[in-house]
């Protein structure tokens, strides 16, 4: 998206500067081939691990339908604090007059098409949520809101000791309504937890497991550990059935009659906010969740570890000692579990095959 501005910014200034066409063909260049740098890489990417450099990622989540001006209109008040609190603390409303209000024309349509296309596409996204999740997508618009807000107090007219004195004070505002975010940071407390925490994890993971081992645990650290090496993460949440009927009912139809109550701390019910989730994959989920049992999903689970370990993959549980005692049920007596780590809860324990056991039989699955 940003080709569209670089192009406003090529085509108006070999409009303004006509005379001197041939001399800004080479400048044009080099700005294409800089800006064409990222898109190659990525390019490349997509046909190494995809097949075509025109398939992303997100190609195979089946989310080209997920974007709609109906959630943006919907969601427009919101997301507009959603912006003013995040990315564009306090220059919000400044850098907005400004991008459209200083300077040629050229300049304007410029700045105006570096913003409002990522605004009215990642606006029409069904996953909005007020925090960093969602606010990420508009991160490169944030040197533009930024700068337009400057550039602003820079128009004005007035002493240049004044102007300055605006810039200070509205960097001390910043900085002053970001303390609390700032403090989080430097103490490890980002989104989804203590980061330091993650990082300690995962250098530990890395140092006792094979770097294509592959992992279950529960809670975040199931989330944030596909970066290092080449590990499969699977989640323990999805193989309860409860656990995975309370995370999509009470996000599916509201005349859904056996949907249960509101959870006590949703967000989005105290901003009144319709969660969402695509309903596709909800209805996907429901109907999986809702035809197995609990002794269903355990089985699963013992396959999918048995199938592991015979393609000698190493199978690693990342729990608390009374989750693994729970997981050696599931896994029957042909299994044992063998801590890598001691003194430490949650640990890490592999799953080996226990001597002398007779591994044609199923494992014995513990019942719910």
């Amino acid at each position: 998206m940003l080709a569209l501005p670089m192009t406003v910014a090529v085509v108006g200034t070999c409009i303004e500067r006509r005379r001197e066409f041939k001399r800004l063909i080479v400048p044009s260049l080099v700005l294409f081939v800089c800006w064409s740098l990222f898109p190659a890489v990525v390019a490349c990417y997509n046909y190494t691990f995809f097949g075509s450099p025109l398939i992303t990622g997100y190609s195979l989540s089946g989310e080209q339908s997920a974007f709609s001006l109906t959630v943006l209109w919907t969601d427009l008040t919101q997301l507009l604090r959603s912006l003013d609190e995040g990315p564009f603390t306090v220059v919000f409303a400044i850098g907005l007059v400004g991008m459209i209000a200083v300077g040629p024309w050229t300049d304007r349509l410029m700045r105006l098409l570096w913003f409002l296309p990522v605004f009215i596409i990642y606006g029409s996204y069904y996953w909005f949520f007020r925090n960093w999740a969602y606010s990420r997508f508009f991160i490169a618009t944030i040197p533009l809101m930024v700068g337009s807000a400057y550039l602003l107090i820079d128009r004005i007219r007035a002493h240049s000791a004044a102007k300055y004195a605006a810039m200070m004070l509205l960097i001390l505002l910043t900085l002053a309504n970001s303390r609390d975010k700032f403090k989080d940071s430097v103490e490890g407390r980002l989104y989804g937890g203590d980061q330091r925490q993650v990082a300690e994890v995962a250098r530990m993971i890395v140092k006792h497991v094979h770097p294509d081992a592959v992992l279950f645990s529960t809670g975040m650290m199931s989330n944030y550990l596909g970066t290092r090496e080449s590990f499969a993460l699977y989640n323990l949440d999805s193989f309860s059935r409860d656990r995975m009927l309370r995370t999509f009912k009470p996000w599916h139809k509201k005349n859904d009659k056996d949907k249960p109550p509101d959870r006590p701390h949703s967000r989005r019910r105290d901003e009144n906010l319709d969660p969402r989730q695509q309903p596709a994959r909800v209805d996907r989920f429901l109907d999986f969740y809702s035809s197995k049992s609990d002794s269903d999903l355990a089985q699963l689970e013992v396959e999918l570890v048995r199938s592991c370990m015979d393609r000698n993959r190493q199978v690693v549980f990342f729990v608390n000692e009374w989750e693994m005692q729970r997981q050696a049920e599931i896994m029957g007596k042909g299994y044992v579990f063998k801590p890598l780590t001691s003194n430490r809860s949650p640990g890490l324990y592999e799953v080996c095959v226990a001597e002398n056991a007779d591994t044609n039989q199923p494992p014995s699955v513990a019942q719910p």
